[in-house]
């Protein structure tokens, strides 16, 4: 979490909408994510027959969390949807601070007895855009997002750092597609998670002001049941790995 400096003068305010359990700090693999067996779906040889499949084209994303919280003169906004949606914000003023964060994705378990492969093709629409005096130290706004792939034991399976923005390095503001493919391996008897995390985290200080945002206008999975294939060319794909537990 972000460390503040002084201490705040109000009780710290949260709001956030419930779906998993989510617990994050602001960038790396602070991210962690958790859902009962029984409500992770159960996918077979039969489920995964048709190929490619497509989210949350096919099926809604099944994945939704957000929340935000503040402290002080300061806001915290996040919200997302099973569509594929999602946003996160801060803003903070004088000493206050604010964060916003949410996940979006999809998760299920593997009961078929094997190990399933796939080609996991990721496409996201986003933005993102921090602004705070450069010159003051104690002033900062921050923001992540990240792909992660992780398993019902906790392990990150896979990482693919998407946007990230720092204040201390000048304001900034980006906004593009963003597109990336990689190798899958699913062991069976396990629930998986593939889903995008993002992070917003403002903190004002001597009367000065800073704010961050992340927005995802769209987030697309595609799974592509098959042999696992050790490289892959002249397609979409900006990086190729293999996540194999």
């Amino acid at each position: 979490m972000l460390a503040f400096m002084k201490p705040f003068r109000t009780a710290p305010q949260v709001s956030f909408g419930v779906f998993l359990v989510l617990s994050g700090c602001g960038g790396g693999d602070g991210f962690k994510i958790s859902r009962p067996a029984a409500q992770r779906p159960d996918w077979d040889d039969q489920r995964v027959a048709k190929s490619p499949l497509r989210l949350p084209a096919d099926e809604p994303l099944n994945v939704v969390l957000f929340k935000s919280g503040q402290e002080g003169a300061a806001r915290g906004t996040a919200s997302a949807s099973e569509r594929g949606v999602a946003t996160a914000a801060a803003e903070a003023n004088n000493d206050g601070s604010a964060w916003g964060e949410f996940q979006i994705g999809h998760c299920f378990d593997n009961i078929s007895g094997r190990r399933m492969t796939a080609v996991v093709r990721v496409r996201l629409a986003a933005k993102r855009k921090v602004a705070a005096p450069p010159e003051e130290a104690q002033t900062t706004a921050q923001t992540t997002l990240t792909f992660f792939v992780k398993d019902s034991n906790g392990a990150t399976l896979h990482q693919e750092s998407v946007a990230g923005g720092d204040s201390r390095k000048g304001p900034a503001e980006w906004s593009g597609d963003h597109e990336f493919a990689f190798d899958a391996v699913f062991a069976p008897d396990l629930g998986y998670y593939l889903f995008l995390a993002a992070r917003a985290d403002a903190r004002g200080a001597d009367g000065r002001s800073a704010s961050a945002s992340v927005e995802v206008s769209r987030c697309e999975l595609t799974l592509e049941w098959g042999p696992v294939r050790s490289a892959r060319s002249g397609d979409d794909a900006q990086r190729v790995s293999t996540v194999a537990p």
